[in-house]
């Protein structure tokens, strides 16, 4: 299975760093393909238009999104609109 991992990508605290690597690295030796942002979307981005972008075409390939819910990251509520509009399975 293809998941989209929204998660935080900036501030992120070294114990949640630490627990999303985990938790991809859990899915992926289950056998699932994982595109978790930090490390699959090029962050280098000054505007962000194309990061939103990458990340677009991502959910759209994903078979189900996971959400790694912290309230301060605004990249995460825009790409949870995305994917609640595509009427993805949100997990």
């Amino acid at each position: 299975m293809k998941i989209f991992l929204i998660c935080p990508v900036r501030g992120l605290t070294d114990e949640e760093r630490l627990a999303l690597e985990d938790y991809v690295r859990n899915l992926e030796n289950a056998g699932h393909k994982v595109h978790w942002p930090p490390r699959d979307t090029n962050q280098d981005d000054p505007v962000g238009l194309r990061i939103c972008s990458d990340n677009r075409r991502a959910i759209k390939r994903a078979d189900e999104i996971h959400i790694w819910y912290n309230p301060d990251s605004q990249g995460s509520l825009f790409d949870f609109g995305m994917a609640f509009g595509m009427r993805k399975k949100i997990i």
